[in-house]
């Protein structure tokens, strides 16, 4: 690629209109996987750390080793947008705000650092020390393909996960002893910091609760505790389609440019009972979707999420991604003819 400097290689990401990528790459070495990417006609990947234990055993990620990996990637014709996660354990105590967070935090400083001194402009987080709720994964869609389920009647009752019940006012507290502390990392280092939804998007489960759950609780975890350039969305808009009684669109409207990149999949129904779909059949034009980015200035990297599982696929699912980015080419080059671009 062109740019050359760290800086540089950040801006030249962030300056980039609404386009196609490839996320959830964990092994960004594989140069058989870096290859079909480029045969789709994609052009922007992200990475995944979230399985990465070496991160908690390190105290952080390694510049050289980001280096050698962006450097890969661009060999392979392709740029490195971003980070998509650290592992949860990684964080989870800063997030319920209990013993070890101190510790916790220099690591995730660290892996901020390190981030932007190899060029990479977003690092994205969440706010689920338990993780993603699931009550299936073979719910079957079209054609026998399988994706994942939701019932909140089935996984209620959950037992604990982290030893007791944590109250809504100890994660906002955690969550804003963490902005204090990591925005003015991220600002320094050049990093954008890009926050996920909760999913499924219900008030909580296992004794902890779910912040991140609707329009409002975005708002305030963006726009009113730490107010950043450096603070935004990693727009899952599947999770936004999950939430009973919003509507993804007029967040997209809100927050705008500080939409930095997007897990674009589709669902059937919503709030305490949803499954997943292929991006073509779910509850919401995608279409639709991409307009409003394009209209409310947003310009994020648009990845393929949560595709179904199809018959005879790979592990990495050839098939199911190939699919999905297809027919977002699709949308996004009828998008940009419809509005003149």
């Amino acid at each position: 690629m062109s740019a050359q400097t760290p800086t540089a290689k950040r801006d030249e990401i962030h300056e980039l209109p609404v386009r196609v990528a490839w996320g959830h790459i964990t092994d960004p070495h594989d140069e058989d996987l870096l290859r079909y990417i480029r045969q789709l006609g994609v052009e922007d990947v992200l990475i995944n750390k979230g399985h990465d234990t070496s991160i908690i055993e390190e105290g952080g990620l390694d510049v050289q080793e980001l280096v050698q990996t962006r450097n890969r990637i661009e060999d392979a014709g392709l740029r490195l947008n971003a980070v998509e996660q650290l592992p949860t354990r990684s964080f989870d105590r800063i997030m319920l705000g209990i013993d070890g967070r101190e510790k916790q935090l220099e690591t995730f400083e660290n892996c901020v650092r390190a981030i932007g001194e190899a060029g990479i402009p977003i690092l994205g987080f969440h706010w689920a020390a338990n993780n993603v709720w699931r009550s299936s994964r073979s719910h079957r869609v079209r054609g026998g393909a399988r994706a994942t389920a939701y019932n909140h009647e089935e996984l209620k009752g959950a037992p604990n996960t982290h030893g007791r019940e944590f109250s809504e006012e100890e994660l906002w507290d955690a969550y804003e002893w963490f902005l204090e502390r990591i925005v003015p990392v991220a600002e320094e280092a050049g990093v954008t910091l890009a926050l996920h939804p909760n999913d499924p998007p219900v008030e909580g489960l296992g004794g902890v609760p779910f912040l991140f759950r609707d329009l409002e609780s975005f708002k305030r975890g963006i726009d009113e505790i730490y107010p950043s350039d450096n603070l935004g969305l990693k727009m899952c808009f599947g999770c936004w389609a999950e939430m009973a009684d919003v509507n993804p669109l007029d967040a997209i409207e809100h927050f705008g440019e500080k939409i930095h990149y997007v897990h674009f999949r589709n669902v059937h129904g919503e709030g305490e009972r949803f499954n997943e779909t292929f991006i073509d059949e779910g509850d919401y034009d995608m279409y639709e979707a991409i307009k409003t980015f394009k209209r409310a200035g947003a310009t994020p990297a648009l990845t393929p999420d949560h595709v179904p599982r199809i018959d005879g696929d790979s592990d990495l699912q050839h098939r199911g991604y190939g699919y999905t980015l297809g027919y977002m080419k699709g949308i996004l080059n009828a998008a940009n003819r419809e509005m003149g671009e």
